[in-house]
């Protein structure tokens, strides 16, 4: 992912408030059914209704006032996961709309999918509550955040800039969610530094 900080700042703090206010559990891996449930976006795999192309991973509908993800379930639970947590970013972020009303220049779409990457990794991986349980690796990340290996690296990468920086200012939202995830990083490091 290029550098795009300043720009993709409203996006990161969409996932935390998403965390702070659609998640119930504080604990990786994080639900992403619970948390659309939570805001009334219903999940169907697309073994059920065919209407995604085999080659696609995901795909976001808005009919009879209501949202549905459809996501293809041939993939693995992972990948599912990661895309259905990108349709939920496009969907919470406006991208839906924006495409549909205004005008989607190639340009424009590959921000948006941007935009939805960094709000599906904040959700599933929360690198705050990573680097407080100080975990490094990739495989870790994956296996913990129940991500692809392909994310995780991603998360890794970010993660080694936070880990070389002597002071980190942390946002008010992502200390909120820390704090929503202490219980969870207080036994991961109590039984990871008693082994």
């Amino acid at each position: 992912m290029p550098n795009n900080f300043g720009l993709l700042k409203n996006v990161r703090t969409a996932s935390w408030e998403c965390l702070l206010n659609y998640s119930e559990c504080g604990s990786l891996p994080v639900s992403i059914t619970d948390i659309a449930s939570k805001t009334g976006i219903k999940i169907i795999r697309n073994s059920s209704v065919n209407i995604i192309p085999p080659d696609k991973a995901s795909a976001a509908f808005f009919t009879d006032k209501q949202w549905y993800i459809v996501y293809n379930d041939e993939f693995t639970r992972q990948e599912s996961r990661f895309r259905i947590a990108r349709e939920l970013g496009h969907i919470l972020l406006g991208h839906k709309q924006s495409v549909v009303f205004g005008s989607s220049t190639a340009e424009l779409i590959r921000f948006l999918e941007l935009e939805a990457d960094v709000f599906a990794l904040g959700i599933l991986a929360p690198e705050y509550v990573l680097y407080r349980i100080n975990v490094h690796k990739a495989a870790e990340i994956a296996e913990l955040c129940d991500i692809s290996i392909e994310y995780a690296r991603l998360r890794e990468n970010s993660l080694k800039k936070r880990y070389r920086r002597s002071k980190i200012n942390v946002p008010e939202y992502e200390q909120q969610v820390y704090i929503k995830f202490r219980d969870f990083t207080e036994d991961y490091l109590s039984q990871n530094n008693s082994s």
